[in-house]
């Protein structure tokens, strides 16, 4: 894997994790401005919006953590007590860190549903973020300084962990032994890739990105007539491509020196993030694309309804297809496209009941007890601060423009 670009890239792809963690800012801060125009949002709002949030995430995820404690009993294989026995046992220990959110900061090693640790991350991202919007509805002038500061701030900080730890830029491009057993002592992950503090960049330009365009919206700019922006917009996402691609050099024999593991670990994910807020924003202001024109299609709605209950179950589906075969697995491109075919089709089987039945109920249920037919507006804005963040189809409407689709 370490001798071809593809698998290269796919080495560095953690990098695009700033495209969730941008749209989760986006959305929060667009809807809470939204929600001004009429009512100020008070610290009250800011505590229902995270309670909202915990409700509308909690019940998939713990169901998720309590399949992964109880399904050892459903099957037998050959690796059925590496990769399921000993998750269960794991999740037997941790899932009340999960239940809080904590669980990125907890230490490696334990098999326990590694990849919500986005969840975390966001959860912590949306408290800052509902502190932040305080602060910038009050004094509007406060929010290029502030988030530029705290930007700078992740940057640096990320700087001098590459420096003092010495490690490499590329996350997951580590040693089979480590990550076998779940990056257990690798600094790389703890120290650079897990903590809330190395992925505000994502989060913050996507509240900068909500409040030029929610200006644009009222001062009636039109950013897909100015000539320069839809040529920054096009070259966006091979920009981000290129900063991808550029990891590639640090997976070689000779690796460059150490100031470029140091620059590249430091801006990396902030450029990422930066290219695809822009085409983001492009999208939102009706730039001209095909890739913008094929992402509004129509038939993506059902998909992004269904999207964070496949998140939370599909490496559930894929442990227990590997864990459940009998013969040798011969890794290859082709095993590797069969994996992701027969994972993907069954994750979305199984996400339709845990939708209807567990992620749907709940949000009903929550809404009755708030009290949605009574304050309508206030519902409008806790459901969209509750919103799990995916890649969706989401129609914005606004009285002063016509409809919007990123």
């Amino acid at each position: 894997m370490f001798d071809h670009i593809p698998t290269q890239l796919a080495f560095n792809s953690p990098l695009w994790m700033q495209v969730f963690f941008s749209i989760s800012g986006f959305l929060t801060a667009y809807f809470t401005l939204i929600y001004a125009e009429k009512k100020s949002l008070t610290v009250g709002k800011c505590v229902l919006s995270f309670i909202n949030r915990f409700i509308r995430l909690t019940p998939v995820a713990m169901l998720g953590i309590w399949f992964t404690i109880a399904y050892p009993r459903l099957g037998v294989g050959p690796q059925w007590q590496l990769l399921v026995a000993r998750e269960s046992h794991d999740c037997t220990e941790r899932w009340w860190y999960h239940l809080l959110y904590v669980h990125n900061h907890l230490t490696l090693g334990k098999f326990c549903m590694g990849h919500t640790w986005y969840l975390a991350v966001d959860m912590q991202l949306h408290i800052l973020g509902s502190v932040l919007l305080l602060v910038f509805l009050r004094w509007r002038k406060s929010i290029a300084p502030v988030i530029l500061a705290l930007v700078s701030s992740s940057i640096v900080a990320t700087g001098l962990i590459a420096y003092f730890y010495d490690l490499s830029p590329i996350i997951t491009a580590q040693t089979p032994e480590i990550v076998s057993n779940m990056f257990r002592g690798s600094e790389l992950m703890t120290k650079l890739y897990l903590p809330v503090w190395t992925n505000l960049c994502g989060y913050l330009f996507g509240f900068a990105v909500a409040f030029i365009y929610h200006s644009n919206q009222v001062k009636g700019v039109k950013l897909n007539e100015v000539k320069w922006f839809n040529l920054v917009f096009h070259a966006t996402l091979t920009l981000a491509l290129c900063v991808t691609l550029a990891g590639v050099a640090f997976l070689s024999d000779t690796k460059p020196p150490r100031w470029a593991a140091i620059l590249y670990s430091s801006f990396d994910r902030v450029l990422v993030a930066l290219c695809f807020n822009i085409f983001l924003l492009g999208c939102f202001s009706n730039c001209k694309s095909v890739l913008r024109d094929a992402l509004s299609w129509r038939g993506f709605h059902v998909l992004g309804r269904l999207s964070y209950s496949v998140f939370i179950v599909h490496f559930i589906i894929m442990r227990m297809t590997v864990a459940s075969n009998t013969q040798i697995g011969h890794i290859s491109f082709y095993t590797m496209i069969s994996l992701l075919i027969v994972s993907s089709v069954l994750s979305y089987v199984v996400a339709i009941p845990v939708y209807l039945l567990v992620e749907m109920p709940f949000i009903q249920l929550w809404k009755a007890i708030v009290g949605e037919d009574k304050k309508k507006g206030d519902e409008d804005y806790n459901q969209n601060q509750a919103a799990p963040t995916k890649l969706n189809i989401v129609r914005v409407r606004s009285k002063r423009t016509d409809t919007n689709e990123v």
